[in-house]
């Protein structure tokens, strides 16, 4: 509950234009879902997926397309 709650905080910001506090939660949230509820979990998806976003309006573009070439191949399991 406590990481999809820091989840959807860090979305919030993003959408509010907080984007440098958004990617800070995001950092830390989906290392902790990778290890707490592994790799294929929704959960985990949608951190990579917001993530990836972020990395995107940012401008950090290598880094989100490699998020999201991860997450993809991930789904597709």
């Amino acid at each position: 509950d406590t990481l999809s709650a820091k989840i959807n905080l860090a979305v919030s910001y993003g959408r509010t234009g907080r984007v440098s506090e958004s990617l800070k939660l995001l950092e830390a949230a989906l290392p902790l879902s990778r290890e707490v509820l592994g790799p294929e979990h929704p959960y985990t998806l949608n951190a990579m997926n917001n993530l990836a976003n972020c990395y995107h309006k940012i401008g950090r573009l290598d880094e989100a397309l490699e998020l999201r070439e991860e997450e993809r191949a991930l789904r597709r399991k």
